[in-house]
């Protein structure tokens, strides 16, 4: 369907389009499979999206798992680089190589399935809950929050 996608950690369809969690490029793309054309829906943002999911409203929960860091842009330029330490490096050296470079910061977007604006920020600059690779809401008011690396599940009234 597509190719040359860097790290492509999220997908998701919606109004018959399939929108795809590009984490090393920052970005959510949307694909057309009746036109076979490919868009940024939204780029370039502050951190890496993970596992994206419909809200209820119709709109796009967007968890970053991390957010960027200075030394991000340096590395997102050089995309043989990246693609050569995810094949040398162990999957656990690539988390800790990862822990060491990102700052704890919790961030969840929710985004316009149409125009790709930023509808609404859920931020926890302490830390706390950080990491964030999951966010779908669970039908009855509350937002469900996961993560790959500090093995918890937060629940968050919207």
């Amino acid at each position: 369907m597509l190719d040359d996608l860097y790290f492509p950690n999220g997908v998701e369809v919606a109004r018959g389009k399939v929108l795809i969690a590009e984490m090393g490029m920052a970005r959510i793309l949307r694909y057309s499979p009746s036109s076979r054309t490919t868009s940024v829906l939204i780029g370039n943002l502050p951190g890496y999206p993970d596992n994206i999911r419909q809200a209820s409203d119709g709109h796009l929960w967007v968890p970053l798992a991390a957010v960027r860091a200075d030394g991000d842009n340096w590395l997102a330029a050089r995309p043989t680089l990246r693609g050569l330490l995810t094949k040398l490096l162990s999957p656990q050296a690539v988390q800790i190589v990862a822990e060491w470079m990102t700052q704890k910061y919790g961030l969840v977007l929710k985004v316009d399935l149409e125009s790709g604006k930023v509808l609404e920020s859920l931020h926890d600059p302490t830390g706390r809950i950080s990491d964030v690779t999951t966010a779908l809401e669970d039908g009855r008011g509350n937002l469900l929050l996961g993560s790959d690396a500090n093995y918890y599940v937060a629940k968050l009234k919207l």
